[in-house]
């Protein structure tokens, strides 16, 4: 259940008390006139989140859109990335011909690990997003429903597997929209 809505991550960390389930609202249109909303591209919706995360802060970035934060981080910021598959220091993503495909995020792409970085199991890693350790969780469109319901999407060594998803909405549309590969579950 979504306990406050806000406009900005900024407004999330300042705000609203530890533990609280909150709504960032503003994103996905920007203001061009009256009655003339253009769409935010992946890419602007990344780097305003990146923009509004406070400096100092250990942030989770969930599957989809948020992965895409990591590449648009402010220069002189030190923001801490952390991934729920199990992994704390994360950078972006690496240039092309470069990837390691035994380091990922959450979504199963390849990054690259800052000076300090570490990997552990990922249960420890839900431990530390459960348990109030992280300042930011950027969660996907399809990780939250409307009424702040989590989704429930496993990551496990063959890929992200799909357990539940919001009603009206096939796996098609899912995989279409999350823009990483989904499999069914069993």
């Amino acid at each position: 259940m979504i306990e406050k809505e806000v406009a900005s991550v900024a407004a999330a960390v300042a705000d609203v008390a530890d533990g609280a389930t909150v709504l960032i609202s503003g994103f996905g249109e920007r203001e061009s006139g009256p009655m003339n909303a253009t769409k935010w591209s992946r890419a602007e919706m990344a780097a305003r989140v990146a923009r509004d995360i406070p400096d100092s802060a250990v942030v989770n970035l969930g599957i989809g859109l948020p992965t895409l934060v990591a590449n648009h981080l402010p220069e002189g910021r030190e923001i801490v990335l952390h991934s729920e598959n199990g992994v704390i220091g994360m950078g972006p993503a690496p240039a092309a011909g470069h990837e390691d495909y035994d380091l990922s995020n959450a979504g199963k792409q390849p990054v690259t690990l800052r000076a300090g970085g570490t990997f552990f199991h990922h249960a420890d890693s839900f431990a530390m997003r459960r348990g109030g350790r992280l300042d930011v969780c950027g969660l996907g469109a399809f990780q939250v429903s409307a009424g702040g319901d989590l989704a429930v999407i496993d990551v496990t060594p063959s890929g992200l597997v799909v357990r539940d998803s919001v009603e009206g909405l096939d796996h098609h549309q899912l995989q279409q929209l999350n823009g990483a590969p989904l499999q069914r579950a069993v």
